[in-house]
């Protein structure tokens, strides 16, 4: 039987059900090419081992139909090195339909700034993916983007207003992720979840945590730095924990007196 396939460059579709339940099939090497995979292209291929690329910006914009190779394959690779961290190309702003579903050795995805829309299963079954931030500019987020994502420890959203989630908390099934939003914007990302009151019970389930926003700064300096500095003990990160706290380490030799307004605390909160 067919144990290893080449698509050829100059290839742009492969049919519906083309290699449907083609068992000794092990190693599929697609070319820059192939724009769509059709229904069913590569399903039951219960054998698949890897998919090689050589390109992945071609790969994020290729249409996918029903699911992904890699859901049975689970090892992508680039010019014949295995993707663990996916940087997604500037030129595609949508995540398509199954783009990496499966891909269970992928550990870190890097979105930019100007995806819109991360579509169904785009990230399902990405086993070994354990955070993602999602930039504020996603507006639409597919059923089953990041579900059975089951070592997801943290999904970061940046955008103030959520996205529209289209299938609710199913969209992230099957993880334990908290969910971090910008400060004032728990109540909103909770509704966006929860479409209609109708899934209630996956939102007891689920965590949030609201972060402060890039914004703030501060700085604390010493006035001289060869008689001492100044270390910070801990920052504040989450709108409900505003703490700063600080300590003066003078030199040796040197003693600390006080902070510039007059405050002797040391360290200081």
């Amino acid at each position: 039987g067919l144990i290893q396939l080449v698509l050829p460059e100059g290839l742009e579709v492969v049919d519906n059900c083309a290699f449907y339940n083609c068992n000794s099939l092990e190693t599929i090497h697609i070319s820059s090419t192939v724009q769509r995979l059709g229904n069913c292209s590569f399903e039951s291929c219960k054998n698949l081992k890897g998919v090689y690329i050589k390109d992945l910006e071609a790969w994020c914009k290729m249409e996918m139909e029903y699911s992904s190779p890699l859901k049975t394959a689970h090892h992508l690779y680039l010019n014949n090195v295995e993707l663990t961290e996916v940087d997604f190309p500037k030129s595609c702003t949508v995540v398509k339909d199954f783009a990496f579903e499966g891909c269970s050795y992928i550990k870190t995805i890097k979105l930019h700034a100007g995806i819109t829309s991360i579509s169904s299963f785009a990230f399902d079954g990405c086993f070994a993916l354990d955070s993602i931030v999602i930039p504020n500019s996603v507006t639409y987020i597919g059923s089953s983007a990041l579900g059975d994502c089951s070592s997801m420890k943290k999904i970061e959203f940046l955008a103030t207003t959520p996205p529209k989630i289209i299938s609710g908390a199913q969209a992230f099934s099957g993880n334990d992720a908290e969910f971090v939003v910008p400060c004032g914007s728990k109540d909103d990302y909770i509704a966006a979840i929860n479409i209609e009151n109708k899934q209630a019970f996956w939102i007891d389930s689920l965590r949030f945590v609201e972060k402060l926003p890039s914004m703030y700064t501060y700085s604390i300096t010493t006035s001289n730095e060869y008689q001492g500095s100044v270390a910070y003990l801990q920052r504040p990160t989450y709108c409900d924990d505003l703490t700063l706290s600080f300590l003066a380490d003078p030199s040796e030799g040197y003693i600390f007196k006080q902070w510039s307004d007059g405050n002797t605390d040391n360290p200081r909160t």
